[in-house]
């Protein structure tokens, strides 16, 4: 008995995972059909070539002695390569914002309307009517987001590290760790949206997301600011912003595996913003899948208590 009951729910196991493969790929079509894709993917070829043409004509005559800092005697020789170096993580380092920017509005501006866009034009009433349940819609349209945007993301940042390295010679120590880093901003991003349209219409819900994406970006500047100066009040208040969107968290410790190793023998050089990289801290890691798991599991609990 127990023998036929599992191999009956094999096959429904396996229609189910079906289901949400197919609603992941008909989010591709939709998007591939609305041009969204396509309008992402040329504008960010721009972006591309923007940035290599700015890493050619910086690193083609580079001096490090035009750096600020580098004429200060109490610093060591450290030689022309590793400024270099530093020179060329800045950079990355700020093209990678941009690059975590653009991806998180392409998941907003994608993704806004998920359910209540979907609700709103009639969508869910046609797929609701099938026999597939209205987690499985989630998990199908999460799905085909998430891989949109990975698939974005690896364009994007492999890009710049590739144009960083032709034109200054710099490796990034560990460009996977920092892929997969940004990748996990995104996606707990990607898990506020729909948690957001849940509830909220596609404009609000933009609105939200990318306010509290904002919100956590300047949370994570008061942090730097309070290490800076040694202020635990600074320190505390961008703790607290973390904990209510980990994005930033997220950002700073992927530009761990970016920064040159030695970068801690230059002491107190002023990396800016964009360039401060957060040692990787499990505890944050986990909150963020905890964070991600607890936004979709309330949408698929909305979603399921809302009226098509």
């Amino acid at each position: 008995m127990k023998g036929g009951a599992a191999a009956a729910g094999r096959p429904y196991r396996s229609t189910r995972t079906r289901q949400v493969l197919l609603l992941a790929g008909h989010t591709w079509k939709e998007g591939v059909r609305r041009r969204m894709i396509l309008v992402g993917f040329l504008l960010t070829l721009a972006f591309v070539v923007l940035y290599a043409l700015g890493a050619y004509f910086s690193f083609r005559h580079f001096d490090p002695s035009g750096m600020g800092g580098v004429s200060n005697p109490a610093l060591p020789q450290l030689g022309s390569e590793f400024f270099r170096d530093v020179a060329a993580f800045q950079m990355l380092s700020f093209g990678l914002f941009i690059s975590s920017f653009l991806s998180a509005a392409l998941v907003v501006f994608l993704a806004a309307g998920m359910i209540s866009g979907d609700a709103e034009n009639g969508t869910l009433q046609t797929i609701v009517t099938r026999p597939i349940a209205r987690v499985q819609i989630l998990l199908g349209r999460y799905l085909g987001y998430a891989t949109i945007f990975l698939s974005y993301l690896a364009f994007l940042a492999g890009s710049l590290i590739a144009a960083t390295w032709l034109f200054s010679g710099y490796v990034p120590p560990s460009p996977l760790q920092s892929w997969l880093l940004l990748a996990a901003e995104g996606l707990i991003v990607l898990s506020l949206v729909s948690l957001g349209t849940a509830v909220l219409p596609p404009v609000a819900t933009g609105i939200l997301v990318l306010m509290a994406y904002g919100l956590a970006f300047i949370g994570g500047v008061v942090k730097q600011i309070g290490l800076f100066l040694g202020n635990g009040t600074a320190e505390s208040i961008g703790d607290a912003v973390h904990y209510l969107l980990p994005t930033d968290a997220f950002f700073r410790m992927s530009l761990e595996g970016l920064a040159p190793r030695n970068l801690g023998l230059f002491g107190s050089f002023d990396l800016g913003p964009f360039g401060s990289p957060s040692p990787v801290r499990l505890s944050t890691v986990a909150f963020g899948l905890v964070y991600l798991l607890a936004c979709l599991t309330a949408s698929a609990l909305l979603f399921s208590r809302r009226d098509l």
